[in-house]
């Protein structure tokens, strides 16, 4: 049965606790509290002791329903605000009701170091009693992780919750169920397995080799077609700005040659006819280098944006000809003078 307010903890230890010996009823929280030495007691605020109580009560009422699921976090919850072995033997008894043998053990296990720490010696004897019978039930796993399947940085984990190395080859309990067993390491394809245990099983799980995985692709350095177009596209540019520069000083030197006494059809002087054919040659240059500078420009473009950005490089044909991007990189100028003429040639 369960107390529903504190009591004198002396008066009730040994009916209590020989009633416990036969059949484990939840004591309250109150009661299950006994007295411990002030230099054993963690300082609990008020706020945090009335929280735990009403949680305390609240598992309390659970249990009683049945609803063993939901008491058991609220019994954990309370523990964790204010400790005491009366809350740890409830939330014990709360987890072997609900089925979680394991965590039922791991509780009476922690409230038997408790109760010997503070020096409660039945308490101590009543939460072996339960331990024991509980340990009857219990469900292992054994994890194998043989050496040849160890991987630099491996991690596994159970249910979420990463497993120590130490834990390997040991027989470890847990609560019956359905669980999952994950393992990972870098550079390595994970690996998860789930598997299941009834109350009292024993299991081994074999955790197997990691497969690597593919080292990732890395882009080659750009081909030199990139380095080439742009160095074309470059001098393309250039290239229009003296034809442009060529044009503004053959526009100056026509404006001198007409001052001169030059128009569209003869000039009156020597130094006009000079001046005016000095800015045709200049004129005829600037449309030469217009055309010639455009003309590249689209080259260095169309180098550039048909250049390859990705995968492994062409090997070179064989007899040492140049890669086809090399080829279709192959541009020059040629100049001639002829009179005041320029005459381009381009092979792409």
């Amino acid at each position: 049965m369960l107390l529903t307010h504190r009591v004198d903890r002396a008066v009730l230890r040994g009916a209590l606790f020989s009633l416990c010996a036969l059949l484990w009823p939840a004591p309250a929280r109150g009661q299950g509290q006994t007295k411990t030495p002030p230099s054993a007691r963690v300082e609990v605020s008020a706020d945090q002791a009335a929280a735990a109580e009403a949680l305390f009560q609240e598992a309390r009422a659970l249990v009683e329903k049945k609803e063993y699921a939901a008491a058991c976090p609220k019994f954990a919850e309370s523990q964790r605000l204010d400790p005491g072995i009366g809350t740890l033997m409830n939330l014990g008894d709360c987890y072997e009701k609900n089925g979680k043998m394991a965590s039922a053990w791991a509780t009476y296990r922690e409230a038997i170091a408790e109760a010997n720490r503070t020096d409660q010696r039945q308490r101590e004897k009543d939460a072996a009693v339960l331990a024991a019978r509980v340990e009857a039930r219990l469900s292992r796993v054994t994890l194998r992780v043989p050496a040849a399947n160890l991987r630099p940085g491996l991690k596994l984990s159970r249910d979420g919750q990463l497993v120590d190395p130490a834990q390997y080859g040991l027989s470890i309990p847990i609560d019956a169920g359905e669980h999952e067993l994950r393992a990972e390491a870098p550079g390595h394809a994970p690996w998860s397995s789930r598997f299941g245990l009834a109350e009292g099983a024993k299991q081994e799980l074999l955790v197997p080799a990691l497969e690597r995985l593919p080292e990732p692709a890395v882009a080659p350095p750009p081909g030199p077609q990139r380095t080439i177009g742009f160095v074309v596209a470059g001098a393309g540019i250039a290239t229009v700005a003296a034809g442009g520069v060529l044009g503004l000083v053959a526009m100056s030197q026509r404006s001198e040659a007409q001052q001169l006494g030059c128009d569209d059809v003869a000039c009156s002087t020597l130094e006009a006819k000079d001046k005016n054919d000095s800015a045709l040659g200049l004129a005829n240059v600037s449309t030469v280098l217009f055309i010639a500078g455009g003309v590249t420009t689209a080259a260095g473009v169309v180098l550039v944006a048909t250049a390859p950005k990705r995968g492994p490089s062409a090997p070179p044909p064989v007899g040492g000809a140049p890669p086809p991007s090399a080829a279709a990189s192959a541009l020059w100028l040629g100049a001639a003078r002829r009179g005041t003429g320029l005459s381009l040639q381009g092979r792409f």
